[in-house]
């Protein structure tokens, strides 16, 4: 891992509040709301993704149920993959949580070389893959920060169920 200076810590915040956003806006889900923000090195926006059903997919409250909600749900980092209109390599994801070792085999394959995230994926399954995978990346970073936690507040989500 990277340190990174300043500035760039300063737009990481940035992205990864309006991942937030993102996700607290148009998830669905009423449990875990997931945001993605893919962005071109030269901090471009180009893509959104949130935790989801497919787009014609009926949703019903029983299927946002665990555990059949696995069954249906793509998730944020993916989605924002499949919605960008642009190569991706080389770009950049921001999520509000820590992608799953799947996830993080689809943004190498999508050519991300930087991944950033908020919350720790608690129940992490795979570690060894995940730990493998994101060494495959530029850079991996988990970053805290208050202004996010006053976000979440505000739109009255609390992410320990996660």
């Amino acid at each position: 891992m990277k340190l990174t200076n300043e500035k760039q810590l300063k737009m990481d915040k940035h992205f990864l509040r309006l991942a937030w956003v993102t996700g607290m806006n148009l998830s669905k889900d009423p449990r875990t709301k997931v945001g993605a923000i893919i962005v071109t090195e030269d901090t471009r926006q180009v893509s959104i993704g949130y935790n989801g059903f497919p787009s014609k997919l009926k949703e019903t409250p029983e299927r946002w149920e665990k555990p059949l909600k696995y069954d249906y749900v793509i998730h944020a980092e993916l989605n924002a993959i499949m919605n960008c209109p642009f190569d991706t390599k080389g770009a950049w994801l921001y999520c509000t949580h820590q992608p799953c070792h799947r996830c993080l085999e689809h943004l190498v394959n999508a050519g991300i070389k930087r991944v950033v995230y908020n919350r720790v994926y608690r129940s992490l399954t795979h570690k060894d893959i995940w730990d493998e995978v994101s060494n495959l990346f530029d850079e991996v970073l988990q970053i805290d920060d208050e202004q996010i936690d006053k976000i979440i507040a505000a739109y009255g989500y609390d992410d320990l169920a996660y």
